[in-house]
């Protein structure tokens, strides 16, 4: 911004705002009334402030803006991350094999650590007891636990297992 200039009534030169008197004549310089430092009411060293003042509105709203879209980028991973839960399984009698969603995963008692979280379908399976099969849902980060008392196979009376054996079987008895 260039600065205001004050001009003497006698020789008509310009000064700058600072000067008192002409220094040809030495006549008193007066601004003119109503327009001081080039038109602003304010002097040219207050100018400095208000540059000042909107940097620093400037950094203000740019370190805003940099913290929102940390926050956002945070947020965003957090939400976009896989998520898991545990699966706690067991059964009496123990040794059954767990399948959870048709895949077998090993045998009873088990501890699943990364099962993701959602929904899942566990059948637990035996030899000589009935299977069953339990639906759950795997909330992320926490603990699931599954408890099964396995209930023994029902069994044929002796009639229909004569029935069923190999002919070979009948004939010796």
């Amino acid at each position: 911004m260039p600065s205001a200039k004050i001009g003497c009534p006698h020789c008509a030169n310009l000064y700058p705002h600072y000067f008192k008197f002409c220094p040809l004549d030495a006549t008193e310089l007066h601004p003119p009334a109503g327009r001081l430092y080039g038109g602003s009411q304010l002097p040219p060293r207050c100018s400095w402030r208000k540059s000042r003042r909107s940097g620093l509105v400037a950094r203000l709203i740019g370190t805003t803006a940099i913290v929102v879209i940390v926050s956002c980028a945070g947020l965003l991973l957090q939400t976009l991350r896989p998520r898991y839960g545990q699966l706690h399984v067991r059964t009496s009698p123990a040794g059954a094999t767990i399948f959870v969603d048709g895949e077998p995963l090993g045998t009873s008692p088990l501890i699943l650590t990364d099962l993701p979280s959602g929904r899942h379908q566990v059948r637990v399976a035996l030899p000589g007891y009935q299977g069953t099969i339990r639906n759950i849902r795997i909330i992320a980060d926490s603990n699931e636990i599954l408890e099964w008392r396995l209930e023994p196979a029902k069994r044929l009376p002796n009639l229909q297992l004569t029935q069923i054996s190999p002919v070979t079987q009948r004939r010796e008895s």
